[in-house]
């Protein structure tokens, strides 16, 4: 085997990742990243009710597009 076949080269025990693999790992990855974000939303106090309706709506625009 010479220098430019030994660097192409995989094992066979070497398993290639299917496509639907590496995006259920990515779909996993980004769903925890936005529960630890969501985690750390806290809300100001006595605001529940029609007074937080609000509040996210004037917001929605920007955690909207984010998405």
């Amino acid at each position: 085997m010479n220098e430019g076949e030994r660097r192409h080269f995989i094992p066979p025990e070497a398993e290639q990742v299917s496509k639907g693999r590496m995006l259920a790992l990515t779909d996993g990855v980004m769903a925890i990243a936005m529960t630890l974000l969501v985690l750390d939303i806290k809300l100001p106090e006595g605001l529940s009710g029609p007074e937080l309706r609000q509040a996210l709506g004037r917001c929605s625009t920007r955690w909207a597009c984010s998405c």
